[in-house]
């Protein structure tokens, strides 16, 4: 009896802590749930931070996107102005160019006329002086002729 009385302590003993690793173990399985539910949320709570981080990026990116696209027709359209001046200053001076080439060359044909008018008169006033200097030539010689003449006899 004595046997049997400590067999039941003990089986007693050993029906408590199986109760008790059988609540430890659900205890642990509580906690294993509970973790992973606390997992699983903040793995979510992370997937919608990481969504919301990349839609403020995009958002930005597409925001920078559109400025530099801006800034880029921006950019075109005072070339395009700057080129139509450009071209506008060019023009401009190419026809004050060709105006001051076409009065160069008046001015050139005009003075090519003096030239021609001036080379004309003297060599008109060259051949006079020239004639006067061969008459005078011609009547020297007579006179040296004449008195050659008068010495010879």
């Amino acid at each position: 009896l004595v046997y049997q009385n400590e067999i039941e302590s003990k089986q007693e003993q050993i029906k408590n802590l199986e109760d008790r690793i059988r609540k430890i173990e659900d205890e642990n399985k509580e906690r294993e749930i509970a973790k992973e539910r606390e997992f699983n949320n903040q793995k979510r709570e992370l997937q919608e931070l990481s969504v919301k981080a990349l839609d403020e990026e995009r958002k930005k990116y597409q925001e920078l996107q559109y400025d530099n696209e801006q800034r880029k027709i921006a950019t075109t359209q005072e070339i395009d102005e700057i080129k139509k001046s450009h071209d506008y200053e060019k023009e401009k001076l190419q026809e004050k160019y060709d105006e001051l080439l076409k009065h160069a060359y008046d001015k050139h044909e005009e003075l090519q006329d003096i030239l021609d008018q001036t080379k004309s008169q003297f060599r008109s006033e060259v051949d006079v002086i020239l004639g006067k200097n061969k008459e005078i030539l011609l009547s020297i010689q007579k006179e040296y002729e004449t008195k050659f003449q008068q010495l010879q006899k």
